[in-house]
């Protein structure tokens, strides 16, 4: 399907977590990096945003930034966005990092969407959370956990495109 003459992506994925500092901006870019490596980037976009309105615009933690330059992932496009209720139909999977932010999400949107709103760690079969690391100070922890739940999602995700 072309799309203002490019290839129109066949999957939209958001990662909310509450500010978009942390955990949402190490999914993305994580995320983008793998998609990049076994060249799905024209069939997968992939954004991140946050619950909370203070942050939009600012960069993630430096702590945040260190860890993924240290492992080769790209930060230069990372900036927190706030989640908007239109972002309900504009992306196929909506995935939050806690319950708290999955019902944030969930009372913004229509009832019609909710359908694949769903915690990051669904994806893990876990219904928990991603903690938050500036609560825990976990942030190596976050970002390893995060790192490879985000090929277990892109796992299964791809699974579903191979059906269609």
């Amino acid at each position: 399907m072309k799309w203002f003459g490019f290839q129109k992506p066949k999957l939209k994925l958001l990662f909310v977590c509450k500010a978009n500092l942390c955990r949402s901006p190490m999914a993305e870019s994580i995320t983008q990096h793998i998609i990049e490596e076994y060249g799905y980037d024209k069939l997968i976009k992939v954004s991140s945003a946050g619950v909370d309105q203070g942050f939009q615009g600012r960069r993630p933690l430096p702590v945040v930034l260190e860890l993924l330059e240290d492992h080769d992932f790209r930060t230069k496009r990372l900036k927190s966005s706030t989640f908007k209720r239109k972002m309900g139909n504009s992306f196929d999977y909506i995935i939050c990092m806690d319950r708290e932010v999955k019902e944030n999400v969930q009372s913004r949107v229509k009832d019609s969407e909710s359908n694949q709103i769903l915690l990051f760690n669904h994806f893990l079969n876990e219904e928990t959370d991603v903690e938050d690391p500036v609560l825990t100070q976990a942030f190596y922890e976050t970002f390893v956990h995060i790192h490879e739940g985000c090929y277990q999602i892109l796992t299964k995700l791809m699974a579903t495109l191979q059906e269609d």
